[in-house]
């Protein structure tokens, strides 16, 4: 209340209705009454007595106004989207949802109202506006303070708004900064001074503030483009353009990290692509155009992962390109540019287009030159045309002979005018030469080939025309020891003169490493009556003959020999691979010569000799210490030779081991000698060695060895009476002077003569019999007897029962006959018979011949060069040491060389050989048979004859196959079974053999010689 005015006088009395007014504050003017001090004296007149005077005084109640009470509350604000717009309508927020009495604010005032008083507002990151009319009128807030606060009231018309900035998004903490208002004083969208505040004025001693969010709201992104697409040549195959979408920008930096969804692609032709086009996610444009010429307009949208929540945008602008694909080019060819009236030339025109055309094209076709149309046959065709879907439109035009002597001309055709699906290219014309002369053809003139191993080539001579007299054409090699012609000249007539003469070139062999070499068939200068063929040259032939030959030097064996000490040899040969142009020297050393030595120092090859194995031969040394097995080496120095093939090259070495010798002691005879059976050896088969190929060798069979024939039977035995005199002479088939002690013997006792020769006959029963130091003869009849030849080339017949027998010191002749025996021929060389029953043979040391005959045996030849045949049953053969010659003959037998070079035969049955170490000759024969080579370079036998052989270690290069019975390697056929390799007779495909395990590429005709 700023003035109250009451004109009653103080004789009028108090007013009805007193009134009740708040007020900031009250000054009084005019009351005298009341301006009177408040005492006696001052309100008496002067003559103390009242009087009419107006005091104007106040009738009533003045309160005092009390500032409103703001309490710190959270006040939060509508949240805004990013990027809106200015305020229009009833936006924002009402003063009345920020600031209202109960709320956050209190008022003792009676009837007292809310408003604000905004003191700060934060402009970082955009705008704020007022309206107090509901929106109709939206006013900056302006630039506020403490001293110049923006007052809004309360009320449904007075809001605030923030419009952020752009692409601004986030929280504004402290938005606004505001005291409560109780619009006592001052007007609503005015601004006051709040600087004093609280008691009794209109506004809060307090502030608080109130924050607004901007929601995130995703922004429309863009990109640029590399615009139109004009391909420079017709094609159907796939296009791709990279980073033809490119510069992608997804809105502020807040987007930075959102990626491409995906471009969407239309285009107003789909005609003209098989694929497509399509933009991935890189930018990389992609389509494949589909033969059809045109262009097509390409539409192109980008999507952001940004998504359209809150109104957000994630498509960019269309963007629009064209793609023209140009019509495909068409060039002309001729299949021939020369052509001659004699021979009637067809020449056919090809229009050949860069693709497929789509619908038939047309091209007019002109014919130009020295020629005209009466040069041709029939009428020239006035266009060609490209069938839909093809890419090549021919003609064909045939040359008149027009038996006019016009010399040569020239035909110009060329394509033009073409339809709307092509285009001309580069090649529209072809010029065709038509001779009227008369020439020789030579076809073909280059790339022929022959080889040094009889490979041919041919090539065909003919005349363009026909001449009035004999053309004869002489034909030579330039080089005849590389190729050689099947005919010295060709001759035409004039009845022959159009058909081709074939002329064939075969290449020579010349076994030298000398690498391909080129030469030429030369035609001579044609002889002839005939003016227009009387020396015309035709063009010579370019041949190259393929060399066949491969320099080095082949060692056979590399591993595996062995000498003894005893002066044991081994052997092993050298040859060349190719023949040299000069002299090739090998120097030959032993690492050792305290262990073996060598026949020879070096070897020297010549052109002559270069392909025959020279055999070199080791010989062990005896260094009388017992040092065991030793191994040596026999080095092979490199060659030496002015042929460069061979100067400096070094052969294999060759791996020897020198065997310790083992003194023979001298056996004291026992009288009777408890002997137990040599056990059967376990053979074990020798792992195959990796071995270098070889070429071919030259391999001369070895004979069969012929066998010492069993001998004869003794004859029958005299039958035992219970005792029997061995002092009467009359009781043994040779004559022995006996001393004069009396001996008998009875059923079970043992017989010993240890001084002279015996003649011992064991009867009947189990019998132990020891023949002493002499030459024995033991018969030992019936029952299960032990007879022990000992010293001297002995006898020993076990007759029937199952009898062990052993020969021990001396050549000696055992013969178990029937039973189950056990023989054993001990030291030197025996000859053991096993005769019926199951028997088991040892022949133990020395070069023993030994058969198993009936029954299954068990034959095991031991040590030196063995002769064993089993015969008939299903035998097991060993060698041992040394090199032996194993016969299975009879039945399914087993057969292992074991040691040495071997000769192994299974005659008949399915027997299993395996040759062991050293190069041993395998021949399965009858039966289908499993070969088992082992270490060394082995010989394997096939024949017509023989059964199907299982080869299993067939070392291409280092083993050989062995032809027999009149089988060669013409007659073969070789192919491929899961990785094997099968050997047929190809004409009546009866299968031969199988190599396990071997690439059928490598084999060919140098793994095989005739056995």
């Amino acid at each position: 209340m700023t003035s109250l005015t009451n004109t009653n006088g103080n004789d009028q009395g108090m007013p009805t209705a007193l009134p009740t007014v708040t007020s900031l504050g009250a000054t009084f003017t005019g009351n005298n009454a009341g301006n009177q001090a408040n005492t006696p004296a001052a309100n008496t007149p002067a003559n103390g007595q009242g009087s009419n005077q107006d005091n104007k005084d106040v009738y009533g109640t003045i309160l005092l106004n009390t500032a409103p009470v703001l309490a710190d509350t959270v006040v939060t604000l509508t949240p805004i989207l990013e990027d809106a717009d200015v305020p229009t309508g009833a936006v924002g927020n009402l003063i009345s949802s920020i600031a209202a009495i109960g709320t956050n604010i209190t008022d003792s005032d009676t009837g007292a109202v809310a408003g604000v008083a905004i003191t700060g507002a934060d402009t970082t990151n955009g705008s704020w506006f007022y309206t107090i009319d509901g929106g109709t009128t939206w006013t900056a807030l302006g630039a506020v303070s403490d001293t110049n606060a923006r007052l809004l009231a309360a009320n449904a018309n007075t809001r605030i708004y923030f419009q952020p900035t752009p692409n601004y998004n986030g929280t504004v903490t402290n938005g606004i900064t505001f005291r409560a208002w109780d619009q006592m004083a001052g007007a609503n969208g005015s601004t006051a001074d709040t600087s004093t505040n609280g008691g009794s004025t209109v506004f809060s001693a307090l502030t608080d503030t109130a924050a607004i969010t901007v929601t995130a709201v995703n922004d429309k992104p863009s990109f640029s483009n590399a615009g139109n697409q004009i391909l420079t040549a017709w094609t159907s195959t796939a296009q791709s353009v990279s980073n033809w979408a490119n510069t992608v920008i997804f809105g502020p930096a807040n987007e930075s990290t959102q990626t491409v969804s995906n471009y969407t692609v239309t285009n107003t032709d789909n005609t003209l692509f098989t694929a497509q086009p399509s933009v991935a996610t890189d930018g990389t444009l992609t389509y494949t155009p589909s033969g059809k010429p045109g262009t097509a307009t390409v539409s192109v949208q980008l999507q952001d992962n940004g998504g359209t929540a809150n109104g957000g945008v994630d498509l960019s602008d269309i963007a629009n390109f064209n793609i023209t694909i140009p019509a495909p080019k068409v060039n002309l060819t001729a299949s021939t540019t020369t052509a001659s009236e004699a021979g009637a030339t067809a020449i056919t025109l090809t229009a050949t287009a860069e693709g497929n055309v789509v619908g038939a094209q047309t091209l007019d076709l002109a014919l130009t030159g020295t020629a005209s149309a009466a040069d041709f046959t029939g009428t020239i065709p006035t266009q060609i045309t490209i069938p839909d879907g093809s890419n090549t439109g021919q003609v064909t035009i045939t040359v008149n002979n027009d038996l006019l002597a016009e010399g040569t001309e020239t035909a110009t055709l060329t394509i033009s005018n073409p339809s709307t699906g092509i285009a001309l290219g580069t090649t529209t014309n072809q010029s065709v030469t038509i001779n009227d002369n008369p020439g020789i053809t030579v076809t073909p003139t280059t790339g022929l080939t022959t080889t040094e191993a009889g490979g041919t080539a041919n090539f065909t001579v003919v005349l363009n025309s026909q001449p009035t007299a004999d053309v004869t054409i002489p034909l030579t090699s330039s080089n005849t020891a590389e190729g050689t012609v099947n005919q010295s000249s060709l001759t035409f007539t004039s009845a022959n003169w159009n058909v081709a003469q074939t002329v064939t070139v075969t290449g020579i062999d010349d076994s030298v490493d000398d690498g391909d070499i080129a030469y030429n068939i030369v035609t001579v200068a044609a002889t002839s009556t005939d003016s227009n063929y009387s020396g015309v040259n035709a063009s010579d032939v370019a041949v190259t003959n393929t060399d066949n030959d491969t320099k080095g030097i082949t060692v056979t064996p590399t591993t595996g020999l062995t000498t003894t000490e005893a002066g044991g040899k081994a052997t092993f040969t050298v040859v060349l691979n190719s023949q040299p142009t000069a002299n090739v020297t090998i120097p030959l050393t032993s690492s050792n010569t305290a262990e073996g030595t060598i026949d020879k120092t070096s070897l020297t090859f010549t052109a002559t000799n270069w392909n025959t194995p020279q055999t070199v031969t080791v010989t062990g040394v005896n260094d009388s210490v017992d040092d065991g097995d030793i191994a040596y080496n026999i080095v092979t120095v490199a060659a030496t030779s002015t042929d460069t093939n061979y100067s400096g090259v070094n052969a294999s070495d060759v791996a020897v081991t020198n065997v310790a010798s083992t003194p023979i002691p001298t056996v004291t005879p026992t009288p009777v000698p408890t002997v137990t059976p040599t056990p059967v050896p376990t053979v074990t088969p020798t792992p195959v060695p990796t071995v270098t190929p070889t070429p071919e060798p030259t391999v001369t069979p070895t004979p069969v060895p012929t066998v010492a024939p069993t001998p004869e039977p003794i004859p029958e035995t005299p039958v035992f009476n219970g005792s029997v005199d061995i002092y009467d002479s009359t009781n043994f088939i040779t004559t022995i002077e006996f001393p004069t002690q009396e001996l008998k013997v009875t059923d079970n006792e043992p017989i010993s003569r240890t001084a002279e020769a015996n003649v011992i006959f064991a009867l009947e029963g189990n019998d132990t019999v020891l023949g002493g130091k002499d030459n024995d003869q033991i018969i030992g009849n019936d029952g299960a007897d032990e007879l022990y030849g000992n010293l001297g080339n002995d006898i020993i017949t076990g007759n029937g029962g199952n009898d062990w027998i052993n020969g021990n010191l001396g050549e000696d002749l055992i013969d178990g006959g029937d039973g189950e025996d056990e023989l054993f021929g001990g030291q030197e060389n025996d000859l053991i018979k096993g005769g019926n029953g199951d028997d088991t043979i040892f022949g133990n040391k020395g070069e023993d011949i030994t058969e198993g005959n009936e029954g299954d045996d068990l034959l095991s030849g031991n040590e030196a060069n063995d002769t064993i045949s089993g015969n008939s049953g299903d035998d097991m053969i060993y060698g041992g040491q040394g090199n032996d010659l194993l016969d299975g003959s009879e039945g399914n037998d087993l057969l292992s060389g074991d040691q040495g070079d071997d000769t192994l035969d299974g005659g008949e049955g399915n027997d299993i050989l395996t040759g062991g170490q050293g190069n041993d000759w395998l021949v399965g024969a009858e039966g289908d048979d499993t070969l088992t080579g082992g270490a060394g370079n082995d010989r394997f036998y096939l024949a017509s004859s023989f059964g199907n052989e299982l080869i299993t270690d067939f070392t291409n290069g280092a083993d050989i196959i062995a032809l027999t019975g009149g089988l060669t390697f013409e007659q073969l056929q070789i192919t491929s079974f899961n990785d094997s390799t099968l050997i047929k007779i190809a004409s009546s495909q009866q299968q031969l053999a199988e190599l396990l395990g071997v690439d059928s590429r490598l084999i060919g005709k140098s793994n095989f010689v005739l056995g």
